[in-house]
């Protein structure tokens, strides 16, 4: 697990960005307000959720993650 990331704040941050309010996200990936506005506090969501979330913020959010796995990898060859 990657403990460093608050992946919620980052879409947070992703949707004030692009002035997309959680209302009109919800609406987008077909989800209640309410549970959404629950979800963007949470540092961990599942892949199915954070896919569609990236679909409709057209955002790749699992770039967050992919980048912690290059750096394994590339230390991973060091001697």
């Amino acid at each position: 697990m990657v403990s460093n990331i608050h992946i919620g704040k980052v879409i947070s941050g992703t949707m004030a960005e692009k002035e997309i309010t959680v209302e009109s996200l919800a609406t987008k990936i077909d989800m209640p307000e309410s549970i959404l506005s629950l979800m963007l506090k949470n540092d961990d969501l599942g892949c199915n959720i954070l896919f569609k979330i990236s679909k409709a913020l057209e955002y790749d959010f699992f770039h967050y993650y992919s980048v912690h796995l290059e750096q394994k990898s590339i230390a991973d060859q060091l001697p």
